[in-house]
């Protein structure tokens, strides 16, 4: 079976699609830092900040949306993703624990 390619909806998106959703880079500054971040783990800026959240507490689950293939394999992949103290130091900096 064949699937569509992922399309960049960019600033123009619908609500709900992944580009418009604020996991990763809601907040323009903070989009460097998730990068950089990103960057030293072989990641995406996606799978940092789902790997952020799971990392947070056992008992919360995120669901997050995917509109392709493409989407889900990179999600997916997020399980392997082990965040070091260092990393998880810098990533509560961007977002603090609501706790």
């Amino acid at each position: 079976m064949t699937h569509p390619p992922c399309r960049d909806d960019g600033p123009n998106a619908p609500p709900g699609s992944r580009s418009r959703q604020p996991a990763a880079d809601s907040v323009h500054l903070k989009r460097g830092e998730m990068a950089a971040v990103a960057a030293e783990l072989g990641a995406t800026p996606t799978q940092v900040a789902l790997a952020c959240l799971l990392d947070r507490s056992p008992v919360v689950l995120p669901i997050p949306g995917t509109a392709c293939i493409d989407h889900l394999a990179e999600n997916h992949a997020t399980a392997d993703l082990h965040l070091t103290p260092a990393h998880r130091d810098r990533l509560d900096r961007l977002v603090p624990d609501p706790s």
